[in-house]
């Protein structure tokens, strides 16, 4: 815990570094802590929860934001990828109907890993997005 604590901490603070120097220009519309949430929220989610799928509620809306302006096909791809797993898990964990009853079944450990695996690619590639729109973007403020 100490070491997630430490690198989520590490991590935010760097991010938010990043973010508050690409726009010096502090305009008010509030595109800087936009970013800056959503990445916490995401990296909060993932990290210090072991990705737990009811923990990225935050994220993902902040994150469907985010699609609207800078939404690529990448991080399209890995955004709505996380909606469909975080879907899957919160409905065949938690829902008591004849299909997920029956659906149950199929979504054992192995199923669970394999998703868990999905999970961490679609975290990085959406990291990787995130981390793009501060490079590529000349004042994220005017972007949002």
């Amino acid at each position: 815990r100490v070491l997630a604590s430490l690198v989520v901490v590490t991590l935010v603070s760097w991010y938010a570094f990043l973010v508050q120097r690409q726009d010096e220009s502090k305009a008010e519309s509030g595109g800087s802590f936009l970013l800056i949430f959503a990445f916490v929220s995401l990296v909060v989610a993932f990290l210090m929860t072991s990705a737990h799928e009811n923990h990225f509620y935050l994220a993902t809306v902040l994150l469907i934001i985010l699609l609207a302006k800078f939404g690529g096909r990448v991080f399209s791809l890995a955004l709505h990828g996380t909606l469909i797993i975080q879907f899957v898990n919160i409905y065949l964990l938690y829902f008591n109907d004849y299909v997920a009853n029956y659906l149950r079944g199929g979504y054992g450990l192995g199923t669970r890993t394999i998703l868990a695996v999905i999970s961490v690619f679609f975290f990085i590639l959406i990291a990787k997005e995130m981390l793009s729109v501060i490079f590529t973007s000349q004042k994220v403020e005017q972007e949002l």
